[in-house]
């Protein structure tokens, strides 16, 4: 939210909003279409976790758009990796623990 609040195009728009807004009609829609919303954690390191394997890097830029796990040699775009690594959240938020299937 800060780094967006830095942006002067979105700024205002995010100020008055802000992603609170974002989250709570979807808070009330969840349950009316069966289905659970889950809050993944900031620290979660979505995009920094191999996808294939379970491996971490534990330093990763933003300038990084594509990466190759060290582990497993599996090439990963950024944002797909991340996406492919948030039903993990789900699934450990279910199930209570904080691990991550690989």
């Amino acid at each position: 939210m800060a780094g967006m609040l830095k942006n002067h195009h979105i700024a205002r728009a995010m100020a008055d909003r802000g992603f609170g807004e974002f989250r709570r009609p979807l808070a009330y829609k969840a349950p009316q279409a069966g289905v659970s919303g889950i809050v993944a954690n900031r620290g979660f390191p979505r995009r920094k976790r191999c996808s294939a394997c379970g491996y971490k890097r534990a330093t990763m830029s933003l300038s990084v758009r594509t990466w190759t796990c060290p582990a497993c040699d599996t090439l990963h775009d950024r944002e797909v990796n991340a996406a492919i690594n948030l039903p993990h959240v789900a699934a450990s938020s279910v199930r209570g623990s904080s691990s991550v299937p690989a």
